[in-house]
């Protein structure tokens, strides 16, 4: 717990004061065109292989209103972006196995959301694989 007074050391720390989630490390502020206060949190999962919880929220009285939620294999690397009206998260993605970043991924927040997630892969022309022992 954090002692009155105390100085934060990491953006995260405020973040964590905000949302009162304890491993929030990411928060993204959109203002809506009605005066909404949306916030996408990223909550660290705890897991060795990376993801992370990104939750699409509303900002009210009384805290902050989860509209949706989705995990993700990437810890950073993204942003929010608005197009026609809807909010989307796009992210660098990250392929766990080759450990390296294999295209982007487009993810709608809000209703709908598990419909309108787009992943674009990179292809590249030929391959250099080089073992390491």
């Amino acid at each position: 717990m954090r002692e009155q007074g105390e100085e934060l050391r990491y953006k995260s720390d405020a973040y964590k004061i905000i949302t009162g989630e304890k491993n929030c490390y990411d928060m993204f502020y959109i203002s809506g065109e009605r005066g909404e206060e949306y916030y996408l949190i990223g909550i660290d999962n705890g897991g060795s292989d990376g993801a992370v919880i990104l939750r699409w929220t509303c900002r009210t009285e009384n805290g902050f209103r989860t509209i949706s939620e989705f995990e993700s294999p990437n810890p950073g690397y993204g942003g929010v972006i608005e197009y026609e009206g809807e909010y989307y998260y796009i992210y660098l993605h990250r392929n766990y196995n080759l450990k390296n970043f294999d295209g982007f991924v487009l993810h709608k927040l809000g209703e709908g959301a598990k419909e309108e997630t787009v992943k674009v892969c990179y292809w590249p022309k030929k391959y250099i694989w080089k073992n390491y022992y």
